[in-house]
């Protein structure tokens, strides 16, 4: 990917403080997050690094810590603080992919990114873009596909300013406390049902066994009879036998 051909990403200026009050371990850890080829494709465009092999892991992760050290420095170079918002941008774009994978409206939401470069307003259509998207990424936390939490740090990193309008659609997803919560509530009539299976089951696993222990209990009277009539008629045997010799 050659920078003249490589897709700009303009972020507002809100999204710019945004991104330099990210911890400098964040920022790394959310390039890390990405997988190797997207990572290796989000800072493809960027200046190599001497002493690296291009295209190395290596190298990737030298430019990643060159990026974020230079977005976060106060004033920095405008075409290099481009490059670099260019980076964050398609990192960013390549994390909603995992949201994509959720459900297909925000796939086709994720999929209409590259309209802005035909936007004949930017600012209007970033606004529509944003409340689209987190609109449906709120829907997903209500299902409790994902949480305030997730939605948030996605946000962070994306280039649209913090409007009223985003940030209420923030603060009315499900945190994962509530997720959490929910999906065990959701789960009850099911842990129920299984609870009562379990319960049938053992009674009549019992009853089973109180069958055997009966048929069990009667076959030892019966034993026990058996043997007391055998005694009884071996007693009379031995009796007959004795006065039979005192007979003789």
């Amino acid at each position: 990917m050659t920078e003249s051909s490589y897709k700009e990403t303009h972020y507002t200026e809100d999204a710019q403080d945004r991104l330099r009050r990210i911890d400098k371990r964040e920022l790394e850890a959310f390039f890390k997050r990405l997988k190797a080829s997207e990572r290796a494709q989000s800072v493809s465009h960027l200046p190599a690094i001497k002493g690296f092999m291009k295209g190395s892991a290596a190298h990737t992760n030298h430019q990643v810590k060159v990026l974020v050290g230079q977005i976060l420095i106060d004033k920095p170079q405008k075409t290099q603080l481009q490059r670099n918002l260019n980076a964050v941008g398609l990192a960013w774009h390549m994390t909603g992919g995992r949201f994509a994978k959720l459900d297909q409206t925000i796939a086709d939401i994720l999929n209409s990114w590259s309209e802005r470069e035909d936007a004949a307003n930017i600012e209007e259509f970033y606004e529509n873009y944003a409340d689209q998207l987190f609109g449906a990424l709120r829907e997903l936390t209500i299902e409790d596909k994902l949480t305030r939490e997730e939605v948030q740090r996605f946000f962070d990193f994306s280039p649209f300013s913090n409007t009223k309008r985003i940030q209420s659609i923030l603060d009315t997803c499900k945190s994962e406390e509530q997720v959490n919560r929910d999906k065990k509530l959701s789960e009850l009539p099911r842990l129920i049902d299984e609870t009562r299976n379990q319960i049938a089951s053992l009674e009549a696993k019992f009853e089973d066994s109180n069958r055997d222990f009966e048929r069990l209990t009667e076959t030892t009277r019966n034993l026990i009879s058996s043997s007391s009539e055998a005694i009884e008629k071996a007693r009379r045997s031995e009796l007959d036998i004795r006065q039979l010799k005192t007979s003789l």
